[in-house]
């Protein structure tokens, strides 16, 4: 029996009624060890520590485990820890804190020199914490004793930003934080993360970018009902708190009575239901967008058509300036009770052979017998369409639901205002990230 223990590679013990687990030393082949949901599980052996080839170690849901032994830290091999709803986790991260960091070399074989032995996992890829009430107190200043990690889970934690530990994590590839109900910022997560998880924040209202970080990672945000701003991704603001500067740069005049008007929208990436709020605009991708009731398009306008598509030449007369971008707006009448509306438009400079398209992330929906007008601007730069070019604008529209009763395009041309700052200068300086 001994010598079958001896060879025993994985051990699962999960949901068992164990008090106490012990006996480590007569298993020296062990790779796997799951005590997941051993609920009156209050002990831990230190002879783990001698399971030098463990991989996996998942203690999840132990909700009385209140000790993690010391003697993981002797697991040099361990690729993967779980302590979801685990009790000891807050003391699994106290050793981290009381753990001297000596990171400052870039050479991981020299990192392994200079740290003490006292706390350290060289091989961990994968660290869940789920569900641990931890704060941001509750971390170290650094997660220098995992050099290698990849992964790391903080659901469901009372955090309510970025530990700053995450910044000496120089590997970490997927960053999952779906859940935390208090999180209302995440400020420049580690530039290496390719999969960022934010779902059911709550709080969360802004989510930024380091400036070395050449693209986004895959971001997955649903049911985050109070972010209003992914840098590099995406803005929203009430219209009648944007400055009256960055209307008029836009070409965007006469917006007062929109300013105190609410609209039922429904953001489809983020929001459970719909929401009665004030006239919004929102940028992405170069775009400005809003809407707002109403019949006709802005007056302001020139160039007018009463089908869902126009065409116009853009003036040559002046030479001097330089096109900023187009403005489009359009009428979407209802054919039916209950119907929403959303922004599609593809842009064409027939002259060069190019062709933009965007299709908005949000949806009015019908309140009254008013139809809804849509107002977008375009920026455009480095002679995207430049003077006398043939522009032409479909507005695309989504089957039998509304008809576009009229459409209006317009040029904006830039000022070119010396010694005068740009009201537009933070919305250019995006990359403009794909989603």
């Amino acid at each position: 029996m001994q010598q079958l223990l001896g060879s025993l590679k994985i051990l699962n013990l999960s949901y068992c009624k164990l008090v106490r687990v012990e006996g480590f030393s007569g298993l020296p082949a062990l790779e796997r060890l799951i005590l997941k949901g051993c609920k009156r599980l209050v002990h831990v052996c230190e002879s783990i520590g001698g399971c030098y080839g463990l991989v996996i170690l998942d203690m999840s849901k132990c909700s009385k485990l209140n000790n993690v032994p010391i003697g993981i830290s002797k697991l040099k091999n361990v690729r993967s820890i779980s302590l979801d709803g685990c009790l000891g986790a807050s003391e699994f991260l106290m050793r981290m804190k009381d753990t001297e960091s000596y990171a400052s070399s870039s050479s991981v074989g020299e990192f392994l020199l200079k740290t003490p032995k006292s706390f350290l996992l060289p091989s961990l890829v994968t660290l869940s914490l789920k569900g641990n009430n931890l704060s941001n107190e509750s971390f170290p200043k650094d997660f220098s004793s995992m050099p290698m990690l990849k992964i790391l889970r903080l659901n469901d934690n009372p955090i309510n930003s970025l530990p700053d530990c995450m910044r000496s994590l120089s590997r970490l590839e997927i960053l999952d934080v779906g859940e935390c109900s208090m999180l209302n910022s995440v400020l420049c997560p580690p530039p290496t993360i390719k999969y960022f998880f934010t779902g059911k924040c709550l709080s969360l209202r802004k989510i930024t970018f380091p400036q070395e970080m050449w693209a986004p990672p895959a971001l997955y945000h649903k049911h985050t009902e109070s972010l209003t701003e992914i840098e590099g991704m995406i803005r929203i603001q009430a219209i009648a708190q944007i400055d009256d500067q960055i209307l008029c740069s836009l070409g965007w005049t006469n917006l007062q009575r929109v300013k105190d008007q609410k609209m039922l929208i429904w953001d489809i990436q983020r929001w459970f239901r719909s929401k009665n709020l004030p006239v919004r605009m929102i940028y992405e991708f170069g775009i400005f967008s809003t809407c707002f009731p109403g019949k006709a398009v802005p007056d302001w306008l020139p160039h007018k058509s009463k089908s869902s598509s126009i065409s116009f030449t853009v003036p040559s007369f002046s030479m001097n300036k330089t096109i900023q971008g187009i403005n489009i707006s359009f009428v979407h009448a209802f054919l039916g009770p209950k119907k929403g509306s959303r922004l599609n438009i593809k842009v064409q400079n027939v002259t060069t052979n190019r062709t933009w398209s965007y299709e908005g992330p949000i949806f009015s929906l019908q309140e009254t017998d008013e139809d809804i007008v849509w107002l977008s601007h375009w920026m455009f730069g480095n002679n995207e369409i430049k003077n006398s070019d043939e522009v032409c604008v479909t507005i695309l529209e989504p089957g039998n639901i509304v008809m576009v009763s009229e459409c209006a395009i317009s040029p904006v041309y830039n000022t070119d205002k010396e010694n005068k700052e740009d009201p537009l200068s933070y919305y250019k300086s995006w990359k403009h990230y794909c989603w």
